[in-house]
């Protein structure tokens, strides 16, 4: 086509597609580390029954009660901040490389929402299995 320059083939077009291709992985990651930190409290006391809600944060948590049982996201310690907080980063992390590798922005978002969900319930179900938490999604498992 006249007026069109292809230069795919050229260390010049690489450049400029890898520039384009972070950019795309970088506002989908934004957007889905916003709705990663906007969501994780609202999680928390669905997955948990605990209390957490995003408007009150942890101030209703059953963490704060004399008796248990207590959330085990909000007293996990180390094994739960670390472990399970970083697989849902990772896992969010890949969803979005995976969804944004088709060259548009909005499946990274959805890729990385959907990382970040699935670990998330998954992970919640196994830090409920380890710690020995009786609730998970309404369901009592003790």
């Amino acid at each position: 086509m006249l007026g069109t320059i292809n230069c795919v083939g050229t260390t010049g077009g690489y450049r400029l597609a890898m520039r384009a291709a972070l950019k795309r992985f970088w506002v989908a990651y934004a957007v889905v580390f916003v709705l990663l930190a906007a969501s994780v409290l609202p999680l928390c006391g669905l997955m948990f029954s605990c209390g957490c809600t995003i408007l009150t944060g942890d101030r209703d948590c059953n963490m704060h009660h004399a008796s248990g049982p207590h959330c085990p996201w909000c007293t996990g310690g180390l094994l739960v901040q670390i472990g399970h907080f970083g697989a849902i980063l990772w896992a969010s992390v890949l969803g979005t490389v995976m969804g944004a590798r088709g060259g548009r922005v909005w499946k990274g978002i959805a890729g990385g929402c959907a990382g970040f969900l699935v670990v998330t319930l998954v992970g919640g179900l196994g830090v409920c299995w380890i710690t020995g938490y009786p609730r998970w999604m309404g369901l009592d498992l003790g």
